[in-house]
């Protein structure tokens, strides 16, 4: 490590951290030099001589007690830059003298600071990295610049009244235990008490007057409880920035927020000591990841919320994730004037079992109730108002039974898939799309009847699921166009196509082994690739006479198994695959079929 250097008679300037830590025993300041940067003899501990060259006229030492120098920046208020690493006791500073950023980084002897009665502020970065317990701050301060505890070694402080402002990262890292904020307080910056391990305790004077506090105030500190005052009503500095307020303090088991008019983003994510927060009926803003991966065991959203999650302009449902992985949540209460429920607002919260839903709500966003696997009951009021459900809404829950109201006529993909525990789903409106994936691997589902208003049964809507029949309606006239609807449907017997159906899409019934009956309707033209691959018990298949043939329709089909053509074989000659149509297929084929003769 450096412990000598001689400067250059030409130094202009000596940049932020220069020497910080090094292991210097003396310096000297030349008379070129202009400008030192924060921190230039931080860590310094051995650094005990500072020199300024004769004329200079910006730096000098001063006598900071009998026997010990510290360097000096002039000026209508004199800064210090650096103290020597053997000044220890209490330091009192005289009239005319402030300490500038980093000042005391490095002085490990010096128990207590005094600040001389008549200065406004204590500057930024003041008592960064010091070693101190104490520090007397004059009733004259006005504001707590960025930085001015910043990993100090703090623990107690008195705050005097008459201080307005305290800035950014002020006691960040610090070691405060606790601390009363005076009431003439109006505004608090960003990173205030973050990561304040010791933190337990920060009280608000009566008669507060704080009106803005920046983001991180608290987050990772170890902060049990707060009540904020009814002057703050935002937690960031509007109401739709992300504050993070308490992110990650996971002592934190008790908060008042007041008169609040907006819950930021992110306020209490991963508080899991947290067990319910009453949200005043003067919120009407709430930002994303409110409550991500918090304890929270019950919460009551009050009426003034029309949604989870607003931006400046409009409630939607792009975002939210407001209780997202609150794991202990079992009680939510939901009152009328809701409108939106926000993108995964409780995506995750495996300890919800029931929830009713407010006539009001129109709009469900995607991952609503994702991964709820003890979420066993929705119900909702009456009139419900519903129209709008997104993707993934209830994909993993523990759905039994639902009925869905009857202003939703299509709805997002994936909607029940891998509800494992749905028995029964009914639309009471007038679904006309059956969307992708919608009851993918819903094992415990044996019956469901497509609506006479279905158009289009979207791709693996019933994949893996328990169906053991179904029909599909005349009007699903778009169904041909999907692949895979029922694949995989081990416990799917009996198929019937109503007359009208035009298609049957690929790989439909692939993997269906019990599936005996199909009734194909008369109108279908068209059977695509792998329809029914691998379906080994059906007997007996009857073609209408107008279906085209695509790929492997039959692949895996044996000699006990009969295929019986209305159509000619000449005319299968024109089949859209004619020569791939029966690959792997050993099944009995019968031409020219004629189903009333049979009768």
């Amino acid at each position: 490590s450096l412990k000598n250097i001689t400067l250059p008679e030409t130094l202009i300037s000596i940049g932020v951290d220069a020497f910080n830590g090094t292991a210097l025993t003396s310096i000297i300041i030349p008379a070129s030099c202009e400008a030192i940067g924060d921190n230039a003899f931080g860590a310094c501990r051995k650094l005990t001589t500072y020199v300024v060259a004769e004329g200079k006229e910006y730096f000098e030492v001063y006598p900071i007690t009998p026997n010990e120098k510290a360097l000096v920046k002039k000026g209508e208020v004199s800064e210090i830059i650096a103290m020597p690493g053997t000044v220890s006791g209490v330091l009192t500073l005289p009239k005319g003298y402030i300490l500038g950023a980093y000042a005391l980084n490095g002085v490990a002897g010096i128990t207590d600071v005094v600040l001389p009665e008549g200065i406004t502020e204590i500057p930024r970065y003041a008592f960064a990295y010091t070693v101190l317990k104490t520090v007397t701050i004059p009733s004259s301060v006005t504001t707590i610049s960025q930085g001015a505890f910043w990993r100090s070694s703090i623990e107690t402080l008195v705050i005097p009244e008459g201080v307005t402002y305290i800035g950014d990262s002020a006691f960040k890292e610090s070691a405060i235990i606790s601390v009363e904020i005076p009431a003439s307080v109006t505004e608090m910056g960003s990173y205030v008490f973050r990561d304040c391990e010791q933190l337990t305790t920060v009280t608000f004077a009566p008669n507060s007057q704080l009106e803005m506090i920046g983001s991180y105030l608290f987050a990772g500190s170890s902060i049990e409880s707060v009540a904020f005052p009814d002057s703050l009503k935002t937690l960031g500095s509007t109401e739709y920035v992300a504050s993070y307020t308490f992110d990650g303090c996971e002592k934190l088991t008790s908060v008042s927020l007041g008169k609040l008019t907006s819950l930021n983003g992110y306020t209490f994510r991963n508080c899991t000591a947290l067990k319910t927060v009453v949200i005043p009926d003067t919120v009407t803003v709430m930002g994303s990841y409110v409550f991500d991966g918090a304890g929270i065991e019950s919460i009551e959203i009050p009426g003034s919320l029309r949604s989870f999650y607003v931006t400046s302009s409009s409630i939607n449902s792009t975002s939210g994730y407001t209780f997202r992985n609150c794991t202990s949540l079992k009680e939510v209460i939901l009152h009328e004037g809701l409108e939106c429920m926000n993108y995964g607002a409780f995506q995750g919260c495996t300890a919800l079992e029931s929830i009713t839903i407010p006539a009001s709500v129109n709009e469900f966003g995607t991952y609503l109730f994702d991964g709820c696997t003890a979420l066993a009951t929705v119900n909702f009021a009456e009139n419900s108002e519903l129209t709008t459900i997104g993707q993934y809404v209830f994909r993993d829950a523990g759905l039994v039974s639902i009925e869905i109201p009857q202003g939703v006529t299509k709805t997002g993909t994936y909607l029940f898939s891998g509800c494992e525990k749905l028995t029964s789903a009914t639309f009471l409106g007038a679904l006309t799309e059956i969307a992708d994936y919608s009851f993918k691997d819903c094992t415990s589902l044996e019956s469901f009847v497509i609506p006479s208003t279905v158009t289009k049964i979207g791709a693996s809507a019933f994949q893996n699921s328990g169906l053991k029949s179904i029909r599909i309606p005349a009007t699903a006239t778009d169904a041909g166009v999907t692949s895979g609807v029922f694949k995989e449907c081990l416990n799917l017997e009996r198929v019937e196509f109503e007359e009208g159906c035009a298609a049957i899409g690929s790989s439909w019934f692939e993997g269906c082994t019990s599936l005996r009956s199909v009734k194909i309707a008369s109108t279908v033209t068209k059977i695509q690739g792998n329809a029914f691959t691998g379906c080994t018990s059906i007997v007996v298949i009857d073609i209408p006479a107008l279906a085209d043939m695509y790929a492997s329709v039959f692949t895996g089909w044996t000699s006990a198994q009969t295929i019986r053509f209305e159509c000619s074989e000449a005319a299968s000659r024109g089949f859209n695959q004619p020569n791939l149509w029966d690959k792997d297929c050993n099944a009995k084929i019968i031409w020219d079929y004629k189903p009333e003769e049979a009768e």
